[in-house]
């Protein structure tokens, strides 16, 4: 439980900073920390992070802010080819449109027995049945479903999923009976339609969140060798480390190299 140590320090020193997806995963060393915050908390949680991460001997790190929506915290242990990623947001897509913002989630959180703040597995679950769950024309996706556990999450916490479903505003009603489906071992594509919509149709009141995410999408993965590493070789280091942490410095502080 490496991350352990770190998210109760941030649940702590915070009163925004939660888990809000894939806590389990994280912990058990095959993944992530997915986690949101307030925008105005970011330094701090940069800080701890930086902290935790000389106090466990995972140096260096940077601070990525390439990704649009928020910050990637990275630890580049020793000579690991794996990077040890913390992904900080303030609000998620989905469509084109937010999902959630920070303030959204608090209501829906809780402390895990643990010791860190983390998101309802019924709240989670019904993000990740939007997120993951939903091909183009509300058509579903059982691998996305099975990989991250949607029907489990779902059936564990029906309370939290109906919770989150009121986000949705006019297509809450669709997003429940979708979640209710999902839950059963169904698919509502009707439902799941309608969700699809309605995010889609709210894209438009934000032009300047989509042009920085049709930039980021045409060039972003390309120019920052961080992103790249995190998006297209899963978290994996070049075999040529130094040149890479080179290439990382021209636009990003390496802490403790």
């Amino acid at each position: 439980m490496l991350w352990l140590r770190l998210i109760r320090r941030l649940t702590d020193l915070t009163s925004t900073w939660l888990v809000w997806k894939n806590a389990d995963s994280a912990l058990a060393g095959i993944g992530d920390i997915d986690s949101a915050a307030a925008q105005v908390e970011w330094p701090v949680t940069a800080a701890a992070f930086r902290t935790w991460a000389s106090e466990e001997s995972l140096l260096p790190v940077t601070i990525c802010p390439h990704i649009p929506g928020g910050l990637n915290l990275i630890a580049l242990p020793g000579d690991s080819a794996l990077i040890l990623e913390m992904g900080v947001k303030a609000r998620k897509m989905f469509r084109g449109s937010t999902l959630f913002a920070i303030e959204d989630l608090l209501p829906l959180s809780q402390l895990d027995p643990r010791g860190f703040r983390r998101l309802r597995p019924g709240a989670e679950g019904l993000f990740k049945l939007v997120l993951n769950g939903i091909k183009p024309g509300g058509r579903v996706d059982e691998a996305g479903l099975a990989s991250k556990h949607v029907r489990d999450l779902l059936r564990e916490d029906p309370e939290g999923a109906q919770r989150a479903a009121a986000l949705f505003g006019p297509a809450s009603g669709r997003a429940r009976a979708g979640a209710r489906a999902a839950a059963a071992g169904g698919w509502d594509r009707g439902a799941m339609l309608a969700v699809e919509t309605w995010a889609l149709l709210r894209g438009p009141r934000h032009p300047d969140v989509l042009a920085r995410r049709a930039w980021f999408r045409l060039r972003g993965t390309q120019s920052c060798p961080v992103v790249r590493s995190l998006l297209r070789d899963h978290r994996r280091i070049p075999l040529d480390r130094d040149r890479w942490f080179r290439e990382v410095e021209r636009e990003h502080v390496l802490h403790g190299r």
